[in-house]
């Protein structure tokens, strides 16, 4: 709604630890509970997706070179997930 207040209108926030925020728009009011969107339900820890494709798609071989000089600002504990991206030389440009 063209009345509701909007980030820069805020001038103060409250947090408690059990995660309810509360805010004032002005000095003088109260605290009012700030609006959370609804947390979506967690999965079951069972919970298995069907696989959309038989194995892995490969990426252009030319994407997987750009992908590898990456490598040069990631920590090396990473490497290996860029070592092994499937890629073909038949998907050229």
């Amino acid at each position: 709604m063209k009345s509701d207040p909007v980030v820069s209108d805020l001038r103060c926030l409250k947090y408690l630890v059990e995660g309810t925020i509360y805010y004032k728009v002005n000095y003088e009011d109260n605290y009012k509970i700030l609006p959370q969107r609804a947390k979506f339900p967690l999965l079951p820890k069972d919970t298995t997706f069907e696989r959309l494709f038989p194995k892995r798609l490969p990426i252009k071989n030319t994407k997987w070179k750009h992908l590898q000089e990456l490598k040069t600002v990631l920590n090396l504990d990473v490497h290996s997930f860029y070592d092994n991206l499937p890629y073909s030389d038949n998907n050229k440009d």
